[in-house]
């Protein structure tokens, strides 16, 4: 007859093990939110840097590139060392920044397709526009970044 110390570690080792299988469920159901968290930091640093930039006299039709080169940036790192992080992610690799901001160049497609007509069919200001194009683009930058940062 197993002891009740013996007992309480069976238990332990089998919720260990229940634990473990529900993870890879728990990642797919978490990865998304997680993603969704960084954009809109992501989404405030791009607008923020936008602004920034606007005001510092940059051209409404170039600021939306320098000010996705720094959200990209921070979306890389938030995204290597919180979305998702693997035991490989202990350090940041330029080769995966370099695939991430290529990836991301696809959203910046996108946005720009939707920021310049917005701008300058539609008459919008150059923050709605840039609200819109960035909006736009997200599915885009989630489907690059889980295929880059999970490998």
């Amino acid at each position: 007859m197993k002891n009740s110390s013996d007992l309480g570690e069976t238990r332990f080792s089998q919720a260990k093990y229940r634990a473990r299988n529900l993870w890879p469920k728990t990642t797919l159901l978490l990865e998304p939110i997680k993603f969704s968290v960084v954009g809109l930091v992501g989404f405030v640093v791009n607008m923020v840097s936008f602004k920034l930039l606007l005001l510092a006299g940059v051209s409404s039709l170039f600021a939306p590139i320098p000010a996705f080169l720094i959200a990209v940036t921070n979306n890389y790192i938030l995204n290597s060392k919180f979305t998702f992080r693997t035991p490989s992610h202990k350090y940041l690799r330029l080769d995966k920044y370099a695939l991430y901001v290529g990836g991301n160049v696809a959203g910046l497609g996108v946005n720009l397709t939707v920021y310049y007509p917005c701008l300058l069919l539609l008459g919008l200001s150059p923050l709605v526009s840039q609200f819109t194009g960035i909006l736009s683009a997200a599915i885009c930058d989630f489907i690059v970044a889980r295929m880059l940062l999970r490998t």
